[in-house]
């Protein structure tokens, strides 16, 4: 599979290049590589490359089938079906809900990727160097905050999921619901409160005390 960036052409053949070419996200092999050699804490490990390319994947399955996930939904679905530690009852409810739109979680995870086999697309399909410099202060802070309100999102979809799985089971009772989750950070000097996001905006609380002393 020959593509071209406007940066150099390369013939992908890899894995990594079938399965984005047959999800229709070709944009994203490159994208791996910006991602691998951004600066300093903002670039990705071959890790975090595999899971945002099987996210992608994933995501494209779900809405070539009519779902438009929701904030935070394609990650918890993706960790139902790849995180051992999932509950069973919980992958296979994912699992069903899936194939029940026309999506094969078994050709899902077939077509998921490993860390071994992003480091080999990115050293043999795009020659690319592993190169790191320290990172910009406020691109650093700007992925914590992402980071933090991602775990945020996940908890709240985990927790929508859990409550309606138990009123669909009779278990618990309640109408329509919404579902808040509201983080907040409260200096212990002068007991001001902030959102994650504001305090590492702001650069700390400014009440003057940083606790070193």
């Amino acid at each position: 599979m020959g593509t071209d960036d406007g940066r150099h052409t390369v013939n992908c053949n890899c894995k990594v290049g079938s399965v984005a070419e047959s999800y229709d996200i070709g944009g994203i092999t490159y994208e791996l590589e910006d991602l691998w050699t951004a600066d300093g804490d903002e670039g990705y490990s071959l890790r975090e490359l595999a899971d945002y390319f099987n996210r992608a994947v994933l995501e494209s399955a779900m809405r070539g089938v009519g779902i438009d996930p929701l904030d935070g939904d394609v990650a918890n679905v993706y960790r139902l079906l790849t995180d051992d530690e999932a509950s069973p009852g919980s992958r296979v409810e994912a699992e069903r809900r899936l194939e029940r739109e026309g999506t094969s979680a078994d050709r899902l995870r077939d077509d998921f990727v490993t860390h071994q086999t992003i480091y080999r697309h990115l050293k043999n399909c795009l020659e690319a160097e592993y190169q790191r410099r320290e990172p910009n202060p406020r691109t650093r802070i700007q992925r914590d905050i992402e980071r933090m309100e991602g775990l945020q999102n996940r908890t709240t979809v985990i927790v929508e999921e859990i409550v309606r799985r138990l009123h669909d089971a009779e278990l618990v009772s309640i109408g329509g619901f919404d579902v808040y989750n509201d983080v907040r950070i409260v200096c212990e000097e002068c007991a001001k409160q902030y959102s994650p996001r504001e305090l590492l905006q702001r650069g700390g609380c400014g009440c003057g005390v940083d606790g070193s002393s």
